[in-house]
């Protein structure tokens, strides 16, 4: 039998920031869990949540955290390599 790879459709995932991506999460978001400077890393990409957001695993210098896409703010002129373990 052949198989026909290209009926099948393939969803892309579309994380809206990229790994090793410089971010701040949402003043409502980080009270708990603030970084000193307020900055984190993306060091990895997760999947969607059952509310349809993707997620991602963040680095500080104060720790690591959890966040999803609605309470994380992109940074600019940030240097990645300033949070490395």
């Amino acid at each position: 039998m052949q198989s026909n790879i290209s009926s099948r459709r393939f969803r892309v995932v579309a994380h809206k920031f990229a790994l090793n991506q410089r971010v701040q999460v949402s003043a409502e978001a980080s009270l708990a869990q603030a970084s000193p400077d307020g900055i984190y890393t993306i060091v990895r990409l997760m999947p969607q949540g059952q509310d349809g957001q993707y997620g991602y695993r963040l680095k500080s210098q104060a720790g690591e955290r959890v966040a999803t896409e609605s309470v994380l703010i992109a940074t600019v002129g940030h240097d990645a390599a300033a949070v490395q373990a």
